[in-house]
């Protein structure tokens, strides 16, 4: 990690394959998240940067990108595989605006995400970045077509529940599975992460 600005900034990157209607073609993201500490629970704050990691690194590694209405959505159905679906094409800014909606859930008012910054091997390492008040960010909201869309859900899960189908497909778990929920307040997950916040440095006004 290292600082810019206010935020702090962690890059990570995953491999997915993208189901297309008529091809299934394997791409290679690079992303970079900045955020900043909302809370002064050290547990929380560790346990926030290791779900934000986990997404990155485990949920999102190997998976299947696929637009959520694809019409041969339903070959998936006999893989036992990560899925992330889109309400619109997977292009690499519609997952820019997907992760940052998703990040801010599963960090659960922890953290604050700043920016997330996505290139891609299929798109040309042309960088997409992607913040919170930016009119794109309004994209998927005329797409929360389910009660609690994924996006705005605090779980790992990144596909739409109304898909029925895919539930045997993909690992269902909790993040209590995974050791990462807020209950358990003495499970430090990585001592690494403490972040101290100084008063003092810039005028209040």
């Amino acid at each position: 990690m290292t600082y810019k600005d206010d935020y702090m900034s962690w890059a990570g990157g995953f491999s997915a394959c993208l189901f297309l209607e008529n091809e299934i073609v394997p791409n290679s993201y690079s992303v970079e998240i900045t955020f900043e500490t909302i809370t002064n629970n050290i547990s929380h704050q560790n346990i926030s940067f290791e779900r934000v990691k986990h997404m990155i690194n485990v949920y999102l590694q190997n998976s299947m990108i696929v637009k959520y209405d694809n019409p041969k959505i339903e070959m998936l159905k006999n893989l036992k595989v990560n899925l992330l679906t889109t309400p619109l094409d997977p292009i690499d800014s519609i997952i820019a605006i997907c992760l940052h909606k998703k990040l801010s859930s599963i960090t659960d008012s922890m953290l604050n995400i700043g920016k997330v910054i996505i290139q891609s091997w299929q798109g040309d390492h042309i960088k997409y970045e992607i913040t919170n008040d930016m009119p794109e960010y309004n994209l998927l909201e005329k797409h929360n077509i389910e009660k609690t869309i994924w996006w705005n859900h605090a779980g790992p899960q990144c596909h739409h529940k109304s898909l029925h189908f895919l539930n045997n497909m993909v690992f269902n778990y909790s993040w209590k599975d995974v050791k990462l929920n807020y209950d358990a307040d003495t499970e430090q997950t990585d001592s690494k992460f403490h972040p101290v916040i100084l008063d003092g440095g810039k005028n209040e006004d």
